[in-house]
């Protein structure tokens, strides 16, 4: 008798716990990703970038250290966009339902100006990376971002340098950070709610190798730059 009522307080202990933690488990809402919540982080590696350069002119460089476009002349805007600055891979399962980074630039950045000519000078530039999946093979499954089939890929970009000045007069702006802390590349919640992903494919897509392609874009009008960027990787488990 008396083992009978140990194994029913136990039993009615149990239950309570369990009410407990249900009635504490939190919604979207409450924390934003819901997927990831009580998780712990792990470090999923850091991709370095090569130099990428806007220069009056460009010098003959090796492609595999240096990438660089000419700068236009008389202050028109210059745009560039490099690819495979470097590479990541990741092995399946190397992450349960994210992939977020710290994203830190290092740029030199000058202007140049004629003093009998006062100009406006400008830059902006931003981290373009390439996520790779099999996932995403499957012809079926459209971007609703492009309206096309996946191809394989999903491209996201983050900034956090964007500067324009005065350069002769007293006007200037400036938006910059030197590093973002886990900014967000891919998650479960995303691709179900940004990318038309159903759960189980969510779920699916942690489960394959992943390799992500980092690049670069921007403009720049009046001046020249070298710059490279630093991506450190987290996942969780």
């Amino acid at each position: 008798m008396k083992s009978y009522f140990r194994l029913a307080r136990g039993l009615l202990a149990l239950a309570l716990f369990s009410g407990s933690v249900l009635a504490q488990a939190p919604l979207n809402p409450d924390v934003g990703d819901v997927d990831s919540f009580g998780h712990s982080v792990i470090y999923l590696g850091a991709a370095q970038t090569i130099t990428v350069q806007v220069l009056d002119p460009c010098a003959p460089q090796d492609p595999t250290r240096i990438r660089c476009t000419n700068l236009l002349p008389d202050g028109a805007e210059t745009p560039f966009k490099e690819d495979d600055l470097t590479v990541m891979h990741l092995p399946a399962r190397a992450t349960k339902t994210l992939i977020c980074s710290s994203y830190t630039p290092q740029l030199n950045l000058q202007y140049t100006n004629v003093p009998t000519a006062p100009r406006f000078g400008s830059f902006s530039m931003s981290a373009d990376v390439t996520i790779e999946n099999p996932l995403l093979n499957d012809p079926t499954l459209i971007n609703p971002i492009t309206g096309q089939p996946f191809g394989g890929k999903i491209v996201v970009s983050h900034s956090n340098y964007s500067e324009q000045r005065g350069l002769g007069n007293t006007y200037e702006t400036l938006s910059t950070a030197t590093s973002t802390m886990c900014a967000g590349l891919i998650s479960r919640r995303n691709l179900i709610q940004r990318y038309g992903l159903s759960s189980a494919q969510a779920t699916a897509f942690f489960q394959r190798p992943i390799t992500l392609r980092f690049g670069a874009s921007g403009r720049i009008v009046t001046g020249v730059v070298t710059f490279t960027y630093v991506e450190r990787l987290f996942g969780d488990n």
